[in-house]
């Protein structure tokens, strides 16, 4: 299952994925991955819109997946939490390294 056995090492495959908005089913993925990767996914582009922006977007705030757990009467694990804001971190970067080129 990619929450136990990938873990972090699938970051960059699924920060891919999310950029081309290819759907979850026509991915190079094992199928019992599929659901997955689609709640990942879906809570992460749901927690984006919550991000802070000024000159740049900041991280997605812990107070924000609290509020979003509360809100949807969901409990992530830790390790939910944990994929979330570093696939946060990886955004960032790539989107600070984008700004940066232009």
């Amino acid at each position: 299952m990619f929450g136990g056995a990938r873990g972090a090492d699938a970051l960059p495959e699924i920060l891919k994925m999310i950029d081309e908005g290819t759907p979850v089913a026509q991915r190079d993925l094992p199928p019992d991955e599929w659901p997955e990767v689609e709640y990942l996914e879906t809570i992460f582009r749901e927690l984006a819109l919550s991000r802070q922006s000024g000159f740049s977007a900041g991280p997605i705030l812990y107070t924000e997946i609290e509020a979003w757990q509360r809100l949807r009467g969901r409990m992530l694990s830790p390790w939910w939490v944990r994929m979330i804001k570093l696939i946060d971190g990886c955004y960032l970067t790539a989107a600070a390294s984008a700004a940066a080129r232009k």
